[in-house]
């Protein structure tokens, strides 16, 4: 990680880039299930993984530029970055070159809300408003499901579980992948057995 994070800054091939970051983002991934986000390690290397996104972000252009934004999405947990997030989200912050389009809306609506960020639930309504398409619709389950809060796990667990349920499949799937994201293994572990043991039934 250490090598990666030194030498990725030079990198201005898009795929090469593309790659490097994902296994970043991976590897973010990974010391979160191993250790805890809360972890000194962990947490030292997801502020240099954020300030990374963020100077590549910045500095440049086209599609490299929306590739280390998209990483910064991703990565962006402490309160400046969400922050930072919300102002460029409502127009109160601009960079030159850099297109917010509904996509990106959607995945920074998803980040706040997956950190619990200030009325996260009214921002997500009020996209709701400007963007009911069915990938709005989708967009608006998975940031309310990847909220951290064992209430709100459970009910929407009962939903993907209910096999009588009218909820369109996609739908559920789109709340599946955003059950318990790689920080939340605290709350995973609250519904672990039971999920464990529906297998069977659900099958």
């Amino acid at each position: 990680l250490d090598v990666a994070l030194k030498n990725i800054s030079e990198e201005q091939d898009y795929t090469i880039l593309g790659q490097v970051i994902g296994q970043l983002e991976l590897s973010k991934s990974y010391l979160n299930k191993i250790y805890g986000a809360n972890h000194t390690y962990v947490k030292s290397m997801a502020l240099k993984l954020e300030q990374l996104a963020w100077n590549g972000t910045v500095h440049n252009s086209g599609n490299n530029m929306r590739r280390w934004f998209d990483a910064y999405i991703t990565v962006t947990s402490t309160q400046d970055s969400l922050d930072n997030l919300h102002n460029l989200l409502t127009g109160n912050k601009v960079i030159d070159g850099l297109v917010i389009n509904q996509d990106l809306r959607w995945d920074i609506i998803k980040q706040l809300s997956r950190f619990q960020y200030a009325n996260a639930e009214n921002i997500i309504a009020k996209e709701l408003e400007s963007d009911s398409s069915d990938t709005g619709l989708k967009s608006a389950i998975q940031a309310e499901v990847i909220v951290p809060n064992k209430v709100t796990k459970a009910s929407w667990l009962a939903k993907i579980q209910d096999s009588n349920t009218d909820m369109p499949f996609s739908k559920l799937r789109s709340a599946m992948t955003e059950l318990y994201t790689s920080d939340q293994g605290d709350l995973a572990e609250l519904t672990a057995e039971e999920r464990i043991n529906s297998l069977v039934a659900i099958d």
